[in-house]
């Protein structure tokens, strides 16, 4: 579909809100992702981890049968 009345100059007086919007969200998502970087353990500014439960060993934590067994 394409329009009969091309008028680049107006056309681009049209575009301004959405190309604003674009821009403000980009600036958004960024500031989000600086704040909730992905991976980082706020206590010990390294890598999220989590200890396994008591009672259960690194072997089962890690998928490995406790007996040594294979799977």
């Amino acid at each position: 579909m394409s329009s009969n009345d091309s008028n680049p100059e107006r056309a681009a007086k049209r575009h301004v809100p959405a190309i604003v919007g674009i821009g403000l969200a980009l600036v958004v998502a960024l500031l989000a992702f600086l704040i909730f970087m992905p991976g980082v353990d706020e206590d010990d500014e390294g890598i999220a981890t989590t200890a396994p439960p008591e009672g259960v060993t690194s072997t089962e934590a890690e998928g490995g049968m406790a007996d040594g067994g294979s799977n």
